[in-house]
């Protein structure tokens, strides 16, 4: 086979288009093929790869931490789509984000800075952007009103104070700016341009 990608366009939660799915990873394994594009963050799609090997179960535990940060995969049959492709390739195979910062994921991001704070003020940081996040989704949730969600509170003053903070990590600063990408994006869908 000389193809080096296979597309499956599908709309998410469709049992069907899953396992297709998984069949063809069964099926090119052979043929190297090791890579799933996912409609995640890169960031996601990170998190995913490190918690497929503890199977759906890996899965539910991050949702249960962060309700709705991890899009699509909430869902039974999207999540068996990834835990029976990594079987496919025998746990070597890589998931590949390729969407941006869901609107709900900062809560992730933020834990992940906090985890790579390397000095007191950053981690400070990343705790108190931490907390507002998850109050931001809770009051989101209790109003039925997306425009809560702490994306939309991140001002450019905000973004620089947090890549000042963790400008020593080049990873800590492509999430940050990878969140004021979906601000922006955010902000143009709301005013339509």
């Amino acid at each position: 086979m000389e193809a080096q990608h296979i597309m499956v366009s599908e709309q998410h939660g469709i049992r069907e288009v899953c396992r297709f799915t998984e069949y063809l990873a069964f099926k090119t394994a052979d043929l190297g093929f090791s890579k799933l594009a996912i409609e995640t963050s890169p960031f996601v799609a990170e998190e995913l790869d490190r918690l497929i090997p503890h199977g759906i179960e890996g899965i539910a535990k991050l949702q249960d931490q962060f309700p709705f940060a991890v899009p699509f995969y909430n869902n039974q049959d999207d999540a068996r789509l990834l835990e029976v492709v990594n079987q496919a390739w025998e746990g070597q195979g890589d998931f590949w984000g390729l969407d941006q910062v869901f609107v709900v994921e900062p809560r992730l991001i933020f834990n992940k800075l906090k985890q790579l704070a390397s000095d007191s003020v950053s981690k400070a940081l990343a705790t108190d952007y931490l907390e507002r996040s998850i109050s931001s989704f809770s009051k989101a949730l209790e109003t039925q009103k997306f425009e809560e969600v702490i994306l939309f509170g991140l001002n450019d003053d905000v973004l620089s104070e947090l890549r000042d903070a963790f400008n020593s990590n080049p990873g800590a600063v492509a999430m940050i700016d990878a969140l004021a990408e979906t601000r922006e994006n955010l902000f143009s869908m709301v005013r339509g341009s």
